[in-house]
């Protein structure tokens, strides 16, 4: 005897082990989507939550208690780079004033103590400089003809 041969289904059938882990991932999305829906309403809600600590202020002295203990008056901390440059352009023009005020008192004090000098001692005054020659106008490429009028025993003698 011949048996049939098995006939496939063309349905299309999920494994068994899909089915759980599909179905609570499907009931964890709703729930959250519905949760977060109910939560956009902001129902009126009888039990509100409230923070279960008091804000508390930053650990430490604060600057206006060390001013009121030491009893100075509030002025603006300095911060503030460009009054601090000008400061620093103002120190330094002074300084540099300071400096010539120095050379020039140095200066009277050395013409004071220096004995005048005569007319006589001073030094010339340096002369002009002369201007350069001129070019030597282009010599001529032959040598000349004539030997020296002088002998060479006249050039040795001083």
């Amino acid at each position: 005897m011949v048996t049939p041969a098995p006939v496939r289904s063309s349905r299309h059938v999920v494994p068994q082990r899909w089915r759980i882990p599909l179905l609570a991932g499907f009931c964890f999305g709703l729930g959250y989507g519905v949760v977060q829906r109910l939560m956009q309403l902001e129902l009126p809600r009888g039990g509100q939550l409230v923070e279960s600590f008091r804000m508390k202020e930053f650990p430490g002295t604060t600057l206006e208690s060390l001013r009121l203990k030491l009893g100075e008056e509030p002025r603006p901390i300095r911060g503030d780079l460009g009054a601090l440059e000008q400061e620093e352009q103002q120190r330094k023009v002074e300084t540099e004033r300071r400096q010539r005020e120095q050379e020039l008192e140095a200066e009277r004090q050395r013409e004071r103590l220096e004995p005048p000098l005569s007319r006589e001692l001073e030094p010339a005054p340096a002369p002009l400089p002369l201007p350069a020659p001129a070019p030597p106008p282009a010599a001529d490429p032959r040598p000349p003809l004539d030997p020296p009028s002088s002998a060479p025993s006249e050039l040795l003698t001083p």
